[in-house]
Formats: C-alpha cells, structure tokens, sequence
C-alpha cells in the first residue's frame, strides 16, 4: 500500500500510507444481488421429509428472527420449494384439464351427458375423504398429494363406470329403473370393493416405507375409501333420478 498514490485538491500525490490505515479481515469474494438487493444463500439438503414440512416446521423460527433483524432486511424460501410451488400450480391445470378429458369420454362411451354427470359426482367423492384426512391429521398437501389426486380420477371413474354400464343392461333387459340401479349396484360390489381393496394393500408397504411418496398413497387410499362406500350409495339415486327409461333412448 505505500507504492499507491492519491492526489490532493491541489494536485499533489501523497502516499496511500499516510492518509489510510490497513486492516486485515476477510472479504466476500463476490456479491450476489436478487433484483436489484445484496442476498445472501443458505443452502440446505432434506433427507427423509417432505419439502412442505421441512418449511413448516422452520418458518415460524424464521419468523420470529426476522423481527430482530435490521430494516430492509427480509428472507425468502427458494429452490426446491419454489419449484415445487409452480408445479404444483401446473398439476392443478392438468387436473381441471383431465377433468374435462374424462368428462368428455364419458359422454363419448354413454351418449348422454346425465350419465356422464353420474360419474363425474363419484370424483369429489374420493376427495372428501382423502382431504378430510389430511384436515384431520394436520398434514401439508404437498406435490405428490395432488399427483395421487390426478391419479384418483381414473380409478374412481372406473369404477363407475363398471356400475353404470350393469345398471345400463339391467334396463335393457326390461328392468324399470329402481330395479336396474338396486341390481347393478348389487352385482358390481363385490368387484368394485376387491378392485379397492387389492389396491390400498398394494400401497400401503409404500406409504409406510417411503416419506417422499406418503403423500401420493395416502390421498389414493383414503380418497378409494370415501368414493367406494359413498358412491355404493350415490350412484344408484342419481341414476334413479337422471336416467332416461331406457338406456340409449
């Protein structure tokens, strides 16, 4: 620092020893700026949670430090919770949009919109049940909980669909329409609830052996367990109701 040289007002150059004093610390080696504001990164790995929880759990410490922090100081949860974040918004577009690809097949298979009405009801079915689950249990509705959701639409509406179409012969064969609902429900029980059941045992090694997927089973199982004994019950009376005498006509 005593070759360096400044100059005074008067033009003079005086040395940089005389007029500073040296310090040594440390330095960042660079500064990273998020729009426009210095940040700083603290980077952390979860192993054997979920993101959601893992951020439940430390924002409310985050929270309180950030009070005693100066003024125009602040913190934001990024990386894979953000990215989480936006899919989880693009899992949403894809459920309304397999919603109405359902909706629209159905009507396609039965050639009537009542019908395909029928088994759209048996889908906010399975999410009563798997979201009152997860309302009790305190638990955060991650990611992989909405993929379980997208993944309930196909297997619920199978199921109805199963019913449907019995209750659908029954009528053809001359049965009137309470007679066709009561003997399609009756015939398709046993199937419907071997299907489910096969299905949730299949999962639940699954759920219990891995966190990351817990989510996703357990939406599936619990949702399963709703639709099955609710639509038992609410596809037969809609059909009464929004079927035509004969099926076709």
């Amino acid at each position: 620092i005593a070759l360096a040289r400044a100059f005074n007002r008067d033009g003079q150059s005086v040395s940089m020893a005389s007029i500073v004093t040296p310090v040594q610390d440390e330095a960042p080696i660079s500064i990273t700026h998020v729009g426009g504001q210095r940040s700083l990164t603290v980077l952390a790995k979860n192993q054997g949670r979920p993101v959601n929880d893992i951020i439940e759990a430390i924002r409310p410490e985050l929270d309180r430090m950030a009070q005693e922090w100066p003024e125009g100081y602040e913190y934001t949860v990024a990386g894979e919770a953000e990215e989480s974040a936006e899919t989880f918004g693009s899992a949403a577009i894809a459920l309304v949009v397999a919603l109405i690809l359902v909706f629209g097949v159905l009507v396609i298979m039965f050639d009537s919109f009542p019908q395909a009405f029928i088994l759209i009801t048996t889908m906010p079915l399975a999410l009563i049940g798997s979201f009152t689950f997860f309302w009790l249990f305190g638990l955060s509705f991650s990611f992989f909980a909405m993929v379980g959701v997208i993944a309930l639409i196909g297997v619920v509406a199978n199921n109805g669909i199963v019913m449907v179409d019995t209750m659908n012969r029954h009528l053809k064969n001359g049965a009137d329409k309470v007679e066709a609902a009561a003997r399609g429900a009756a015939d398709r029980l046993r199937p419907i609830v071997t299907t489910s059941v096969t299905t949730i045992v299949g999962l639940v090694p699954l759920a219990i052996g891995n966190a990351m997927y817990r989510p996703l089973c357990l939406t599936i199982i619990f949702g399963l367990l709703s639709s099955t004994v609710m639509s038992l019950f609410v596809v037969p009376t809609l059909y009464m109701l929004l079927t035509r005498k004969k099926a076709g006509a």
